[in-house]
């Protein structure tokens, strides 16, 4: 389960994804090969364009810090760590009566989802949980995603409006 919200400084997301192992080998531009959540936003709702929307991916690698890292560049910003993202991620182990959990709790700041204006009331997104129990992604579910779990087209998006 995921909720969006917001707030003067930026867009919030909370997941609570369930899974019977945590297992995320990788960092920065391969955190989506395992256990991570993806999201992509679209800032310009009314001209989505392939170049122009920006695709998150959140993890927590083993042994290091939550990561947030930009998937790919856009015109004005180019891919890599967002250093000014604020993550937590938590992880409750499971046993045999109960699943696994991992709990995920993001800001990204409105200057990191450009063209965003301040007076805008609305985004497009897209929402992937992607899952691995060693070795590579498994599978993935998620929101508002083409068949095969690509994050890649914009007109295929939900709407996410932003209310007082």
């Amino acid at each position: 389960q995921f909720q969006l919200a917001w707030n003067d400084h930026g867009l919030l997301l909370a997941a609570q994804v369930t899974d019977d192992i945590q297992y995320q080998p990788y960092h920065a531009k391969d955190l989506w090969r395992c256990d991570s959540l993806q999201l992509a936003i679209n800032a310009d709702v009314e001209h989505p364009s392939p170049v122009s929307f920006h695709v998150m991916t959140m993890g927590l690698p083993a042994n290091q810090k939550p990561e947030v890292y930009r998937q790919r560049s856009t015109m004005d910003r180019p891919a890599g760590l967002v250093a000014d993202a604020q993550i937590r991620v938590t992880r409750t182990e499971g046993d045999y009566e109960r699943d696994g959990l991992t709990t995920y709790e993001v800001m990204i700041p409105w200057s990191q989802i450009t063209p965003f204006r301040p007076n805008q009331n609305r985004l497009n997104f897209s929402i992937q949980f992607n899952d691995a129990d060693g070795w590579e992604r498994k599978g993935w579910e998620g929101w508002f995603i083409p068949m095969g779990g690509h994050l890649i087209d914009p007109n295929c998006m939900g709407d996410l409006t932003l209310v007082k």
